[in-house]
């Protein structure tokens, strides 16, 4: 099931480098290994493709992450 992007659930704190070599966001289309310290990366449910929880406008406390 879906979840919509201003759901307020927990993420658990993550500096995972994607399991992509290098992924790059899916919005903005930075690499990983440029993004800023700290920065939170989500990988989507549907696609599996990486993003930054702040170029999908989403909480960084959501568990579920589907991009459009």
């Amino acid at each position: 099931m879906a979840s919509a992007p201003d759901e307020e659930e927990e993420l658990e704190p993550t500096d995972d480098i994607p399991s992509d070599d290098d992924a790059a966001c899916i919005y903005c289309c930075e690499l990983f290994t440029r993004s800023k310290a700290k920065e939170v990366s989500l990988k989507c449910l549907s696609c599996s493709k990486w993003s930054h929880v702040d170029c999908a406008g989403i909480s960084k406390r959501a568990k579920r992450f589907i991009c459009e």
